[in-house]
């Protein structure tokens, strides 16, 4: 969610992002109970997207064997309803670890590391084991995590896109 935030180009965009952060952090339990839903709903859309992207425009960034994934899961979720909470945390928890495993990796190529990265990536570490461990105790609490998240990336964005800006004028 982060980078898809980080690389947005439009600003409207980025804003949706931070209202709808701002709800996680307002509403989680209602959200929490909607999850299912929701969560089912934007898989299927995803991979009925993706397929049609593939068919349509014949495009070899898509990866259709994550399209049966993203149709299985969303179908899943959205047949079990409210028993599907510890399955959509065991997914978030494991995508969450992914994501650690990804950026430890980058920052390893890139030889570059700041005390600030390592603080993140070991308390999303420590939150993706709670979740993994404990879905059902920890599910509304991770759904504010997320929207803290996106509200920080709203911001970090805002930033690097005024840094550029500046920039862009004084040249």
């Amino acid at each position: 969610m982060k980078k898809w935030i980080l690389e947005l180009e439009e600003d409207w965009i980025a804003y949706i992002f931070a209202a709808l952060g701002l709800v996680l952090i307002i509403f989680p339990e209602p959200l929490t109970d909607a999850a299912h839903y929701v969560i089912g709903v934007g898989l299927l859309l995803r991979a009925f997207a993706g397929l049609f992207a593939v068919l349509r425009f014949h495009t070899e960034e898509i990866e259709p064997g994550k399209l049966i994934l993203y149709f299985a899961l969303g179908a899943a979720v959205i047949y079990h309803k409210t028993d599907s909470v510890q399955l959509m945390g065991f997914v978030w928890a494991i995508m969450a670890l992914y994501e650690v495993g990804e950026e430890i990796d980058e920052m390893i190529r890139e030889k570059k590391a700041s005390f600030l990265q390592v603080l993140v990536l070991t308390v999303s570490t420590v939150l993706a084991v709670l979740l993994l461990f404990s879905p059902f105790h920890h599910f509304a609490f991770h759904v504010r995590v997320l929207g803290i998240e996106m509200l920080l990336s709203v911001f970090i964005r805002h930033t690097v896109v005024l840094k550029k800006k500046k920039k862009e004028k004084s040249e």
